[in-house]
């Protein structure tokens, strides 16, 4: 909704991905600003460059999480290079219905990091019931090997 905008505090659990990495807590600042042709959310700012009606057009800047284990480094990853999370740039489109919503995007690292792709296809759909919403995902993502390498390969 344009103009609309909150804070907050947020917190993420994460098991890791490798041996004895154990979960990774995060703390994360939870800020939300939705504005007619701009919107800033904890991890992403992006630009709405076509919203009218039931269909939406963004690009936008997103933080990646993925990355080393910065606050311990488990057995069975010492001696390899560190991974830091990246940043992408990405395009969006969205179309809502009664059905729900459906979206893709399409992400490119521009950190650096990876040079690596991703594309998301994604549906949602939104129940309320009285001052309650209840709005789940679905997301299946197709990344490229450069992506995947770089966070999950040998190095």
């Amino acid at each position: 909704m344009p103009g609309g905008a909150g804070l907050g505090v947020a917190t993420r659990m994460e098991s890791s991905p490798y041996r004895g990495g154990g979960t990774r807590n995060d703390l994360l600042p939870l800020y939300l600003y939705e504005g007619k042709h701009v919107y800033l959310h904890a991890y992403r700012v992006g630009l709405k460059l076509y919203n009218v009606g039931d269909s939406r057009f963004d690009v936008f800047l997103a933080h990646r999480f993925e990355g080393f284990p910065y606050d311990k480094t488990p057995p069975s990853l010492v001696g390899m290079a560190m991974r830091g999370p990246g940043v992408d740039f990405g395009l969006s489109y969205q179309l809502n219905g009664p059905w729900g919503g459906a979206y893709t995007e399409y992400l490119h690292d521009i950190s650096g990091a990876s040079e690596g792709n991703e594309l998301r296809l994604g549906y949602n759909y939104e129940w309320e019931n009285g001052r309650w919403r209840l709005r789940p995902y679905l997301m299946l993502a197709a990344r490229d090997s450069n992506l995947n390498n770089y966070y999950y390969g040998v190095r």
